[in-house]
C-alpha cells in the first residue's frame, strides 16, 4: 500500500486499461471476512496492552472473533481449489454462477450498509497491526470491482492463483462492488475476473509482505450481440422444436475473430465459452436486457472484443450456419429449417440382454445425456431393443439400469446419423468392499472414485460423475458393479492418494485395502495450446495404471498432486495421440508437464 493510500500496481500487459487508484478516504465495499480478519488482528495487538482484570474478557471476545472470522471466510471466499480442477469444471461452474447472479440486484445505487470501511480507516487500523503474519490469516486482500465507466459491478467471480507451482488458489464472489479475502501469501498472483456482461479479464497482482493490502479491479463490459433464429416459415426455432416435442436439442452460438471450419466435441450442453464469445440464453439474462418478450431471440453473445467477428450457429459441435458481423452491429439473424437442425442429431440403437441367460431384458431404462442433463431414461421393448431418436451428439454419458442387475455406465462419442451400439449384457450386481488406510495403516476418511476400465473405449478422464465419501472408519462398499477390472482411487483433502485395480471376477472375502500415500506438486503448463481445442491428458504410473485424467479446454497454468515415483503422460485430441512424455516426481523439485501447441 502506497503512502498516499492508493494501491500498488504491477506492470502487467493490460494494466493501463484496468487499474484505477482509489482516493484516500473514498467509500469501499467490503464483505464480512475483512472486517472480522482485521478485528482478529487488532485484537491480538490490543490485548497485550490491557490490564490483567480485563484479559479474560478480551480472550473470550477474541475466541468469538476467530470463530466468526473462520465462518466468514468459509462463506465469503469459498473453498480452496486447484486451478486445474476448476479449469475442467469451468463451463459447468458458469452455469452455477448464472443461477446465483440472478438473485443479485441490478440497482445502481449502493446500499449504505455496504459502505462501511473507507480507505482512511483501514490505513489507521493498519498502523496498529502486528508486523508478523499468522500462517492461517496470511495477507488480508480487499478492494473494489468496477467497470470502465467507474460503476460498481454487482456480482463478479474472482479466481486468484499463485504463480508459484504447488500453491492453492482461491475463488470468491465479489458482491455489490467489493470483495475481501485472506489466507494469501506474499508473492506474484494471477487474478481472473468474470461475470454476466463482463469481459473475462486477467491481471497480475504482486502482493507485498504486509498484513493488509488493497487492490481495485477495473473490468470492461462485454460487447453484447443479440442472436435471432427462425425457420423459413417465420416460426422462432425454439417454438418449432417445442411443438415437435424435441427437448434434447440445445442450439447456441459462438463468436470467433475469423471464419471456422470445425469445433471440438464437448461433454456439456454446448460450448458456453469459445473463441471471443460467451453464450447466455437463460431467461433472467433476457430480462436483464429487456428482451424476454421476443421469442425469436435465441440468446446473447458477450464478446470480449467488438466486431468485426464471425458468429456461428451451433448444435453441440456441429456448425449449422455462419455469418460475419461488422463494427457497431448489435444483432445477427439466422434462418434455418427443422430438417437442417435434426440432420445434426443422432439415432441410437441397441439391445439389452441378460448376461447369464442371454434372454432380452424388457423395461430396462436407457438414458443418454450430457453432464448438465441427466434424466430417467427410456424403457426397452419386449425384445430388449430400443431406438433413441434426436439425440445430441458429442461426448455423452450412457446409463442403463434394470431390476436385479448391474448398473451400466459408459461414455460415448456420438456423431450425427444412425449409430448402432449392438448388444449390451447386464449381469447380476457385484459388490466391492474396501477400507481406506493412512500411510500408518489406520482407517482414514477420504473420497472414493471408481471406473470400469472395459468401458474406457476412447481417451477420457477417469470417474465421470462417480464418487462417494468415506467417513473416519475408512470402510466403503461399491454396489451395482458388473464383471470387469475396476480402477479405484481414494483421495483426501491434503491430496494423499491411493490407487488399486480390482478384478470383480476374482474377488476374495477380504476388503480391498487402499493405502494412502503422500503426494507432491506437479505443474501443468497448457499455455501453448490453441484456445479453440479440446484435448485430454492421461497420466500413468510405473505400472501403466491411469492415475490421473484431465480435459484441456483452454490455455492455463495449474498444479496437480501425485505420489513420488516415475510417470508417463499422453495428450490426445479426440482419439488422435498428439504428445507423450515422462516425469519424475520427487521431494525438493516441482516437475512440469508442458503441453505443446
Amino acid at each position: 500500500m502506497c503512502s498516499d493510500g492508493r494501491s500498488r500496481l504491477s506492470d502487467g500487459p493490460i494494466a493501463p486499461m484496468m487499474r484505477r487508484a482509489t482516493p484516500r478516504g473514498a467509500p469501499l465495499l467490503v464483505g464480512p471476512s475483512e472486517k472480522q480478519s482485521l478485528l482478529i488482528r487488532k485484537g491480538r495487538t490490543t490485548a497485550m496492552k490491557l490490564s490483567a482484570s480485563t484479559l479474560l474478557g478480551v480472550t473470550i471476545a477474541l475466541l468469538f472473533g476467530v470463530l466468526l472470522g473462520a465462518f466468514g471466510h468459509a462463506t465469503w471466499a469459498a473453498s480452496v481449489v486447484e486451478i486445474i480442477d476448476s479449469n475442467d469444471r469451468a463451463d459447468a461452474e458458469d452455469e452455477v454462477q448464472e443461477a446465483s447472479m440472478e438473485r443479485v440486484s441490478r440497482d445502481d445505487a449502493l446500499s449504505p450498509k455496504t459502505q462501511v470501511r473507507p480507505t482512511a480507516i483501514v490505513d489507521r487500523q493498519r498502523k496498529t497491526l502486528s508486523p508478523g503474519m499468522d500462517s492461517d490469516l496470511g495477507v488480508v486482500v480487499y478492494g473494489t470491482v468496477r467497470d470502465d465507466e467507474d460503476k460498481p459491478i454487482h456480482s463478479a467471480w474472482i479466481g486468484i492463483q499463485s504463480k508459484t507451482p504447488g500453491e492453492p488458489g482461491i475463488n470468491l464472489l465479489a458482491k455489490n462492488g467489493g470483495y475481501t479475502t485472506h489466507g494469501i501469501k506474499p508473492g506474484s498472483w494471477i487474478a481472473t475476473i468474470r461475470g454476466e456482461g463482463l469481459k473475462r479479464t486477467q491481471e497480475t497482482i504482486d502482493i507485498p509482505s504486509e498484513p493488509v493490502f488493497r487492490w481495485d479491479f477495473v473490468v470492461p463490459r462485454a460487447y453484447i450481440v443479440i442472436v435471432r433464429v427462425k425457420t423459413p416459415e417465420g416460426i422462432p426455432i425454439m417454438k418449432a422444436l417445442d411443438a415437435a416435442r424435441i427437448h434434447s436439442v440445445a442450439l447456441n452460438a459462438v463468436a470467433t475473430l475469423g471464419k471456422i471450419q470445425s469445433v471440438p466435441m464437448t461433454q456439456l450442453r454446448y460450448h458456453r465459452l469459445f473463441g471471443i464469445g460467451k453464450w447466455a440464453d437463460l431467461r433472467y439474462t433476457m430480462r436483464r436486457e429487456g428482451l424476454d418478450d421476443d421469442p425469436e431471440i435465441l440468446g446473447l453473445l458477450e464478446l470480449s472484443s467488438p466486431p468485426p467477428a464471425y458468429v456461428s450457429l451451433m448444435l453441440k459441435h456441429n456448425i449449422l450456419a455462419q455469418k460475419q458481423i461488422l463494427p457497431g452491429q448489435k444483432e445477427v439473424s439466422f434462418e434455418i429449417s427443422m430438417d437442417a437442425v435434426l440432420a445434426k442429431t443422432a439415432t441410437v440403437r441397441l439391445r439389452v440382454v441378460d448376461r447369464v441367460t442371454r434372454q432380452p431384458i424388457a423395461d430396462a431404462r436407457v438414458g443418454i445425456s450430457d453432464r448438465q442433463r441427466i434424466g430417467g431414461g427410456h424403457p426397452t421393448a419386449e425384445d430388449g431393443t430400443i431406438v433413441l431418436t434426436h439425440q445430441p451428439t458429442g461426448i455423452l454419458d450412457m446409463r442403463i439400469s434394470a431390476k436385479g442387475r448391474e448398473s451400466y455406465h459408459r461414455m460415448l462419442r456420438l456423431e450425427a446419423g444412425d449409430v448402432d451400439l449392438g448388444t449390451i449384457e447386464l449381469g447380476p450386481p457385484i459388490k466391492i468392499r474396501g477400507i481406506v488406510l493412512s500411510p500408518a495403516g489406520k482407517p482414514q476418511a477420504a473420497s472414493v472414485t471408481w471406473t470400469n476400465l472395459a468401458h474406457q473405449t476412447f481417451p477420457q478422464p477417469l470417474f465421470e460423475n462417480r464418487s462417494m465419501n468415506v467417513d473416519v472408519k475408512g470402510l466403503f462398499t461399491l454396489g451395482g458393479l458388473g464383471l470387469g477390472r475396476y480402477l479405484i482411487q481414494a483421495r483426501t483433502r491434503d491430496h494423499s492418494l491411493a490407487t488399486v485395480i480390482v478384478d470383480t471376477d476374482k474377488l476374495s472375502d477380504r476388503p480391498v485395502r487402499l493405502v494412502l500415500k503422500p503426494t507432491l506438486p506437479v505443474a501443468v503448463d497448457n499455455m501453448k495450446m490453441p484456445s479453440l481445442r479440446n484435448r485430454t491428458m492421461l497420466i500413468r504410473d510405473s505400472q501403466r495404471r491411469i492415475v490421473y485424467g484431465q480435459r484441456l479446454t483452454r490455455p492455463y497454468r495449474g498444479t496437480i498432486h501425485l505420489p513420488a515415483g516415475s510417470y508417463s503422460f499422453e495428450v490426445f485430441e479426440g482419439r488422435k495421440q498428439l504428445q507423450t512424455g515422462s516425469i519424475g516426481v520427487k521431494s525438493g523439485s516441482v516437475p512440469t508437464i508442458l503441453i505443446q501447441g
